[in-house]
């Protein structure tokens, strides 16, 4: 072949693959009527939801909902974030990250101190996860399967179920699928601007769910891995602009820069005997203060650092006298991972697990194929599943 034959083929190449580029990335004006119709549809979907199952319903006692409830009406009135402990008495908490509540508290601010405002604030903010899906999935696929991308985010049941109440979860997953979103096109792109605004997103994904943090600390790795030294500095720089003034807060309160202090709670709550044995309570986790043996424990206890170090060690010895039972645990976590909607009857969340079930295999099935390419944001993807694999597994 001719020199000129070969320069012919490598532009014929150029071409095809710019070609590709483009109709996974249509105009801006398509792109932005797109992302515009999905978050409408996505609110639409939600307000629809919360107005049949009671936007001015009261939050149930006892529940994360309430309990968050409370953090944000105290921020909301200028208490501060604070948490009442076991002898009533408000303290400062680093007990959960304050992400959540925050954005919580602002919808109090501005819409009135009731249950409606936090589900309002809960719909207008998960709504923004259809059009960034949308956007992260034209990372790997031509427009028209981004869109059904997006249509899925905005109609998937157990989506909107949790995106219309007080947890955290509506408030976490579009800065997830921004977090995702932006360092994929970081990769890709190469420009400064990107990493440091994913580093922002991810630090606000940290703010509201601290599972964001492993998911940093590993995309700084994988990004410094492929000699991309600028961006794993800017996304850091973007990622710590955000999260460090609740560490330092936490050190100055605490005397210690400590992420969250409900990891041992929420460790020994998921390893002990009583969740081994009882049925209702695999892959769950029991609160160690209806446990009495462990409430003689920490009932006395002011100090929150000590009492999750009390908490992890506990749950350790567990662990050390019981190896054979670990395993056990393990699938009964991972089982209920796989089932989500946990208070939900044992049919409902099967019926979950085949409406995303079906696609695993087809994955699977993908795998010998080789019909994958890796690219970025398939990486971060995986790297991400197994991230929350791996915690699951734990806690």
């Amino acid at each position: 072949m001719s020199p000129t034959s070969h320069l012919y083929s490598a532009k014929l190449l150029a071409f095809k693959e710019s070609t590709v580029l483009v109709s996974h990335h249509p105009s801006w004006k398509r792109l932005l009527r797109a992302c515009l119709l999905l978050y409408l549809i996505a609110l639409g979907v939600r307000l629809s939801a919360a107005v049949k199952m009671g936007l001015d319903s009261q939050f149930s006692t006892g529940g994360d909902e309430e309990t968050f409830y409370t953090r944000a009406r105290n921020l909301a009135h200028g208490n501060g974030y604070v948490r009442a402990g076991h002898d009533g008495v408000l303290r400062k908490t680093a007990y959960q990250v304050p992400g959540g509540p925050i954005l919580m508290a602002a919808g109090i601010r501005i819409l009135g101190d009731s249950p409606r405002s936090i589900r309002i604030s809960a719909i207008v903010i998960s709504s923004f996860s259809a059009p960034l899906m949308l956007l992260f999935a034209l990372e790997m696929s031509p427009f028209p399967s981004a869109v059904m991308a997006g249509l899925g985010c905005a109609f998937y049941p157990s989506w909107v179920f949790y995106s219309i109440d007080g947890y955290t979860e509506p408030f976490f997953i579009p800065f997830l699928i921004a977090g995702l979103w932006l360092s994929a096109r970081a990769v890709r792109e190469r420009s400064a601007g990107l990493p440091f605004l994913g580093g922002l997103a991810w630090g606000c994904a940290a703010l509201v769910r601290p599972l964001a943090v492993p998911m940093v600390v590993i995309l700084i790795g994988y990004l410094s891995g492929h000699k991309l030294f600028r961006p794993a500095v800017l996304l850091a720089l973007g990622f710590l602009l955000v999260f460090s003034p609740w560490l330092i807060r936490n050190q100055i309160v605490f005397g210690h820069p400590v992420l969250a202090t409900e990891g041992g709670e929420t460790f020994l709550g998921a390893n002990n005997q009583y969740v081994l044995e009882n049925p209702a309570y695999h892959g769950l986790w029991i609160p160690p203060w209806q446990v009495p043996e462990y409430r003689r424990l920490i009932e006395n206890i002011t100090d929150e650092l000590k009492e999750n170090e009390i908490e992890y060690r506990v749950g350790m010895d567990f662990v050390r006298a019981n190896p054979k039972d670990v395993p056990i645990l393990v699938i009964y976590k991972l089982g209920r991972w796989l089932t989500p909607v946990a208070h939900t009857t044992s049919s409902a969340r099967y019926l979950i697990l085949a409406s995303y079930g079906g696609l695993i295999l087809l994955l699977l099935n993908g795998i010998p194929r080789k019909i994958f390419r890796f690219t970025p944001s398939l990486r971060m993807v995986l790297i991400w599943s197994f991230i929350l694999c791996g915690i699951t597994a734990v806690y």
